[in-house]
Parts: structure tokens; C-alpha cells; sequence
């Protein structure tokens, strides 16, 4: 039988923090800090010299922090694409005619119209 110690919470948010400083967003760095709030906190529950209100505080702000970051860079990947997609969708419309000129010596040209 497998005994749940508040240790093992400490290592899984630890793996998750390292994870998160180790990947680049593209937007800022608050993901990142969100995710080492998250694991100083905590590391912070498992110390007997801080009250436990502490590390529940400062886990509390790092995840909320975590998840909002989560979902701003979500929502600014989802309205880049909208626009790359709009940007792919735009026509644009090319037209040749040719171009007789019957003064001056009858020149002959093409003429190049392009609608966008």
C-alpha cells in the first residue's frame, strides 16, 4: 500500500516549476513565475518553522498565477492564428490587357491592374 506524504506534493510541483522555467513563452516570463510561486510555496508547507498559512498563500497566488498566464497565452495564440488565417483568406486579384497606343507611331504594351 502506498503512503501519500506531503513530500511527494512538494517533488510533482517541484517537476512541474522546473518544467515551466525551462520552457520559453512566447509572451512573457509570468508563467514561469507563477509555476515557482506555486513550488516555493510548497516547499513552504513542508518546513515546521513557517506557519502553514504562508505556503498556502504563496502556492495559492503562484497557481492563480499559472493559470491566468496559461490562459492569456492561449487566447493570444488563438487571435494570432485567427489573423494569420484571415491574412490567407485575403484575395487578392491580378488582371492583364494589352495596350494599343494609336497615336505616336501605333506603340503596342501591356497594361498590369492589381485589386487587393
Amino acid at each position: 500500500m502506498h503512503v501519500f506524504r506531503p513530500s511527494h506534493l512538494v517533488v510533482a510541483i517541484a517537476t512541474i516549476g522546473a518544467r515551466a522555467l525551462s520552457a520559453r513563452s512566447p509572451i512573457s516570463s509570468r508563467p514561469r513565475a507563477g509555476a515557482t510561486s506555486l513550488a516555493l510555496g510548497a516547499l513552504l508547507l513542508t518546513r515546521s518553522e513557517m506557519p502553514a498559512s504562508v505556503g498556502v498563500a504563496s502556492a495559492g497566488i503562484g497557481g492563480l498565477s499559472l493559470v491566468l498566464a496559461a490562459r492569456a497565452t492561449h487566447r493570444h495564440r488563438v487571435l494570432v492564428g485567427r489573423q494569420r488565417d484571415l491574412e490567407r483568406a485575403r484575395r487578392i486579384d491580378a488582371a492583364v490587357a494589352p495596350m494599343i497606343d494609336a497615336q505616336d507611331g501605333g506603340r503596342a504594351g501591356m497594361m498590369l491592374s492589381v485589386r487587393y
